[in-house]
């Protein structure tokens, strides 16, 4: 395992154990991983024909579907030039657009990524890029791919009269939680290495610990504080902020869930420290950070270990390599098994949450 997880030390109840085991043997159902292989296999099939013959490749993705290519190029070291995300409408995607020379148009690819196949900054985009071609006398047959789920949509049609390639996706999960569909397969591999393989391997003995310390310790708990330490992990903190609320949130729980605070480090440093002692009872932290030589980083989590212990309050902190994308996929598969543990445990009906809408089949 990649990742380094460091939490406080306690006695997990054996009804907890069995708990985290048991509802562990739900997630790891062995046709979960035909999923996972099959999407994945072809993402790298589908990526490798739109990268082979392109100078420049567009992703258009919104919302939390684009949220995948921002944290794969914020935590991994392939800054591939020849991929940009288009995740909003503004001046200077427009002007960028519009400035291609002709040479760069012919060899474009389009990706467009839409679950519904009517999302509105992607049917302006349609128009917009077909001005574009017409006003340099260019075909957009053969630039054009569509990932949807939709077999009636506006981008639908006007990519097959242009031409282009089709591709359904069969897992019906919304945008924040298609890591692991070929949404985010596809994505993934433009920004990585490697062809990687999924994670449904068995958990390490830390990563048990650590699943059964969230547990026990979410028992009672009011607020989780989540702190990323590092800038490169922002666009990750505030995904987990909002796949939590999604998860846990979508229907009313029959017990108390705690709600995550997405907190920077410079707030934890004043502020939110003094309340997390005042109501240590209430509160539960956890930290996110990248392994470094980041001296000051280093001594105030020892800092804040040595306050926290000698406060009792709990804390799990997590720590991924940088450029790993294997660590990467790791640690948002963590992230996966926490969300499925917690709506579990806390009774929110998991088969209503949306991430895991596939898992009926499965």
């Amino acid at each position: 395992m990649n990742l380094l997880l460091d939490h406080s030390f306690f006695n997990s109840s054996t009804k907890e154990k069995h708990f985290v085991s048991s509802s562990l043997k739900k997630f790891y159902n062995s046709s979960l991983s035909q999923i996972l292989e099959k999407d994945l296999k072809s993402a790298q099939t589908i990526w490798k024909s739109i990268n082979q013959f392109s100078s420049k490749i567009f992703i258009f993705a919104f919302g939390g579907a684009g949220s995948i290519s921002k944290i794969a190029s914020s935590l991994l070291s392939v800054k591939n030039k020849k991929v940009f995300l288009i995740d909003t409408i503004n001046e200077e995607s427009l002007t960028y657009l519009a400035g291609l020379k002709k040479t760069e148009l012919k060899s474009c690819q389009l990706l467009f990524i839409s679950k519904s196949g009517q999302t509105r900054e992607l049917i302006f985009y349609k128009s917009f890029l077909k001005k574009i071609y017409s006003k340099k006398n260019l075909s957009l047959k053969g630039r054009l791919t569509l990932l949807t789920q939709s077999s009636n949509s506006p981008l639908l049609q006007w990519i097959n009269k242009e031409g282009g390639s089709i591709i359904f996706s069969h897992t019906s999960l919304p945008g924040r939680f298609s890591f692991f569909t070929l949404s985010g397969f596809l994505q993934l591999q433009a920004h990585s290495r490697r062809h990687w393989r999924p994670l449904t391997a068995k958990n390490s003995d830390s990563d048990i610990k650590s699943l059964e310390f969230l547990i026990h310790h979410c028992l009672k708990r009011k607020e989780i504080f989540f702190c990323p330490f590092n800038p490169q992990l922002k666009e990750l903190s505030h995904w987990l902020e909002l796949c939590w609320s999604e998860s846990l949130f979508k229907q009313p729980a029959k017990k108390q869930v705690p709600v995550l605070r997405n907190i920077p480090l410079s707030d934890l440093r004043h502020a939110c420290i003094e309340e997390l002692i005042v109501k240590k009872d209430q509160n539960l932290f956890w930290a996110l950070d990248i392994k470094s030589k980041n001296k000051p980083n280093l001594l105030y989590e020892n800092q804040l270990k040595s306050i926290f212990k000698a406060k009792k309050i709990p804390y799990l902190f997590i720590k991924m390599p940088l450029n790993n994308e294997i660590a990467l996929v790791e640690l948002i598969f963590f992230f996966y098994k926490i969300f499925f543990l917690m709506g579990d445990f806390f009774k929110s009906n998991i088969y209503t949450q949306p991430w895991v809408d596939y898992l009926k089949k499965v």
